[in-house]
């Protein structure tokens, strides 16, 4: 009799970690778990409306200046200063990146981004010569971009209207 209760407390010791597991294991694949990878989770995508544009615009991870903003008819378009701060042109092509990425991602409406890209003199305050523009389709956007291994200058240039002026190489030639 003694060792039937010893037998029959190590079968109820070894089962219920393993039913334990199995309850955690469910949970976590229904509420989706912090570790699981960030892709699985599901984005909130928002209507960009005149409202919320200030609010989606100051969340981007800009290295550049945010001049100006416009919104119309489902295009967006963005003015963006940089200044001498900026000593790397790879930076700003990363700004076009991002500002592309998050537009056509994270919004369900915005079917068009128009980007100029001034150089600011933080001194006197003046921006008056356009270094590039970028006209940029959602019908050319894929998210599978982030797979492809060019640099970001390659993959706007490749997918969209990247256009530079005289200005651009000339302030490339100044920083580097």
């Amino acid at each position: 009799m003694k060792w039937k209760r010893i037998f029959l407390i190590l079968v109820i010791m070894l089962i219920i970690p393993f039913v334990l597991s199995s309850f955690f294991h469910l949970e976590f694949k229904e509420t989706g778990s912090i570790f699981s990878d960030e892709k699985e989770m599901t984005k909130e995508v928002i209507q960009l409306t005149e409202s919320n544009i200030v609010d989606f615009m100051s969340d981007l991870p800009l290295q550049s200046n945010l001049s100006k903003v416009g919104w119309d008819h489902s295009t967006l378009s963005i003015d963006l200063n940089i200044s001498g701060q900026i000593k790397d042109p790879n930076l700003v092509y990363r700004d076009l990146y991002t500002i592309l990425q998050l537009g056509f991602e994270d919004t369900s409406n915005v079917k068009l981004i128009l980007i100029r890209v001034f150089e600011y003199n933080q001194f006197d305050g003046s921006h008056k010569k356009l270094l590039m523009t970028i006209d940029a389709s959602a019908g050319r956007w894929s998210e599978e971009m982030d797979q492809i291994e060019n640099s970001y200058e390659e993959l706007l240039s490749t997918f969209f209207k990247l256009k530079t002026t005289d200005y651009w190489e000339q302030w490339m030639n100044d920083i580097l």
